[in-house]
């Protein structure tokens, strides 16, 4: 299932949802992608300020790199990228999984374009944040997609 996140107006979630601790809590880091430092230490921080591990990559072949390493609990992706855009990495993070997608991380991207819903889905996306958005937003979203990803796991 796909959502939409992000309305560049304020949330009225004043109380953003930490990430899980003990059993169900996330596994690993949240990777963030994208190809602007600003958007990336914002990303980091508040992610970071609500307890989460991050990992960064500028691009989509670097974040391919990463997951040599790393496995997240969840991607937040931009879609236009100098180099291997979004939409290569999500067609080759896809193909590395096979039959076994359940084993990967949602993927949330972040995106001014205003993508349907049902394109989304159909790129391999879980979520969509559009820009600009709040940092509510962002946690909540996470938190939200990260927690229902590991529902659908597990049944």
């Amino acid at each position: 299932m796909v959502g939409t996140l992000g309305t560049g107006e304020s949330s009225t979630d004043t109380h953003p949802q930490h990430p899980p601790s003990g059993p169900g809590a996330p596994s690993g880091p949240v990777l963030v992608v994208n190809d602007e430092p600003q958007i990336l230490a914002f990303v980091r921080l508040a992610l970071e300020d609500e307890g989460y591990a991050v990992v960064t990559a500028g691009d989509g072949a670097a974040a391919l790199a990463v997951l040599e390493t790393a496995r997240p609990c969840a991607i937040l992706l931009d879609l236009q990228m100098p180099g291997m855009g979004g939409l290569a990495f999500v067609e080759e993070y896809r193909r590395r999984q096979g039959q076994h997608r359940t084993d990967g991380a949602p993927i949330i991207v972040f995106t001014a374009s205003r993508v349907p819903l049902e394109a989304a889905s159909d790129m391999g996306v879980e979520g969509v944040l559009r820009k600009p958005f709040a940092v509510d937003e962002l946690i909540v979203g996470v938190a939200s997609h990260i927690a229902s990803y590991q529902r659908d796991r597990a049944n």
